[in-house]
């Protein structure tokens, strides 16, 4: 792939559409396992689906054997295949527009943005460079008096900027107001601001001024933008019917430009974007003193741009600070307060949640009748969306467990997953064990719609993982589920978990894994269920380290004593 282009995959159809994925380099894997690049919660993606590679310039798609297959443009593919901008890649029930992007000094033609960029042959004559200072706090431009006519109208434009500095964290506001005064000062007929897009890798035109009553894009020299960025200066650039290069090529448009500038955006360093102006009249031009003017206002407005990032960050990281302690308070309001007490088994259960919230829960409920509901799920997704749906399955569950004597675990479960498939949002599922527990017959009903495997220990101390159930709830009406049952003899002990166990990763990357799972009950059975939980949780933080918790961690354990 050539440098002055870049590459994305766009969410067409599914959940978030509409969001990005920038292509930088290869490979890039897709799938529904955590350890993906592009990881999909959809039940017809596999847990490594697909692969895309960067080969011989050109990206191309690789599915890796997964059960619903990979189509490109609605074909099936059963090789590498290589995509072109505009194809459609479908994972599963999940579909991918590929898309490239031509880098501001090579793109020539407009995107729907309002930004032209001139072909390299026609490129404005660079008579002017102005080497912007390094240092933000020698570029105060207040004490320029080299400015062309009316400098008490310029500098008071200056300190203009200034103020806007110091009481403007808006960006959106700032951008505009800053135009404003670039406009009024040196009375360009085109203008624009445009901004770094850290995601996407290109420039990306933030407030655009052109003449009352024109739409047409804003013709922009790509190769000047580029020189003023790499070399953090501002840029003059001449008439270009002076050369006599553009007397048999130069477009209509070109004719149009009698002079431009063009002035990186730097705070401390960095290139924030540029700045671009120009003047179409056959009777103006741009000064040096002009140039000046505008490269200590763009110094200045970088600061206040700089300022004004930085504030909309913390804003963001505070909303999103808000919407997980909202979702960890729902989360722990839903967990038992307190253990049923049943003559002869012991109950025991905790939830830890991620610091991204997600949506794991347990429920231990004693029914009229004596017996108990014992629930243990996982709503897909993360933050306050999960919480609310988490609040909204464990009510359903309470609800519809009061009938599991009569009608049984598999009528209920066919009731919460057409609850859930009504409540769902954004296409969420959820994975749950739900038993129906007797404790005067010591018999325990379960169904496992696609949750982590129960592990039972019975009272002659064989292990064995229940695995009946089903898919998930959720998907669609009318699932298919099964249940099983085990007796709660006397030493028997019930353990179920989250994947948040399982899936928790030590520094070096490596997983908890169910095996580790399966040694600790062999090792740990004989503690009293609240403290085996306990256990188990402490050991996956001391496997984690210093590892990241990135999923809830949730554990449930009913033994009989």
């Amino acid at each position: 792939m050539e440098a002055n282009v870049t590459c994305r995959l766009v969410v067409q159809v599914g959940d978030h559409p509409g969001m990005i994925y920038p292509l930088r380099t290869g490979p890039v894997t897709v799938g529904r396992g955590p350890e993906s690049t592009i990881q999909i919660i959809d039940t017809r993606i596999s847990r490594n689906h697909a692969r895309l590679e960067l080969k011989n310039g050109a990206w191309t798609v690789l599915d890796l054997k997964s059960k619903n297959g990979t189509t490109v443009n609605d074909n099936p593919i059963a090789a590498t295949v290589q995509l072109v901008n505009g194809d459609t890649v479908q994972f599963g029930d999940t579909t991918f527009a590929f898309e490239t992007e031509v880098l501001p000094e090579a793109r020539r033609d407009g995107d729907g943005s309002g930004i032209t960029y001139l072909r390299e042959e026609l490129e404005l004559t660079t008579s002017r460079v102005y080497e912007l200072p390094e240092d933000d706090a020698e570029s105060d431009i207040s004490g320029y008096q080299k400015v062309p006519e009316d400098a008490d109208a310029r500098l008071k434009s200056i300190i203009q900027v200034g103020k806007l500095i110091q009481t403007i964290l808006d960006l959106d506001e700032l951008l505009n107001k800053v135009m404003a005064t670039v406009v009024q000062v040196l009375q360009p007929t085109y203008a624009c601001i445009l901004l770094q897009d850290e995601q996407l890798g290109i420039l990306v035109p933030k407030v655009i001024h052109r003449p009352p009553g024109s739409s047409q894009d804003l013709v922009i020299s790509g190769t000047v933008i580029h020189q003023a960025i790499e070399e953090k200066s501002g840029v003059l650039m001449e008439d270009s019917r002076l050369d006599d290069r553009f007397k048999a090529s130069e477009s209509i448009v070109v004719q149009r430009i009698t002079s431009a500038i063009c002035v990186a955006l730097i705070s401390k360093g960095e290139v924030l974007g540029a700045m671009y102006l120009d003047v179409r009249e056959r009777s103006r031009r741009f000064s040096s003193g002009d140039l000046e003017w505008a490269a200590g206002v763009a110094s200045q407005a970088a600061l206040g741009i700089a300022v004004a990032m930085s504030h909309s960050e913390v804003v963001v990281e505070q909303q999103r600070r808000r919407e997980l302690e909202i979702a960890r308070q729902i989360q722990m309001n839903l967990l038992p307060k307190s253990m049923p007490e049943v003559e002869g088994f012991d109950f025991g259960g905790l939830s830890e949640p991620a610091r991204m919230v997600g949506g794991d829960y347990f429920d231990v409920t004693q029914l009229p009748d004596g017996d108990v509901a014992l629930a243990i799920a996982d709503v897909s997704g993360k933050g306050v969306p999960a919480a609310i749906m988490v609040a909204s399955v464990r009510a359903a569950v309470r609800i519809e467990s009061r009938s599991l004597a009569e009608d049984g675990i598999l009528e209920v479960m066919s009731r919460l997953n057409e609850t859930i498939v009504i409540e769902s949002m954004s296409n969420m599922f959820v994975t749950m064990v739900l038993c129906y527990f007797e404790p005067e017959m010591r018999r325990l009903t379960y169904c496992n719609a696609g949750h982590v495997h129960p592990i039972f220990r019975n009272g002659e101390g064989e292990i064995e993982v229940l695995e009946a159930g089903g898919c998930f709830l959720g998907i669609m009406p009318g699932i298919d589920l099964e249940t099983g049952s085990v007796r709660m003899e006397p030493g028997s002990l019930l353990f179920m978990i989250s994947d948040g166990v399982t899936d928790a990763v030590d520094p070096s990357g490596e997983a908890f894994g169910f095996e580790r799972v399966l040694e600790f009950v062999k090792e740990n059975h004989a503690l009293p269920a609240q403290e085996m939980c306990e256990k188990l949780q402490a050991s996956v933080t001391a496997f984690q380290d210093t590892a990241e918790q990135f999923d809830d961690l949730t554990v449930l354990a009913v033994r009989a004593v």
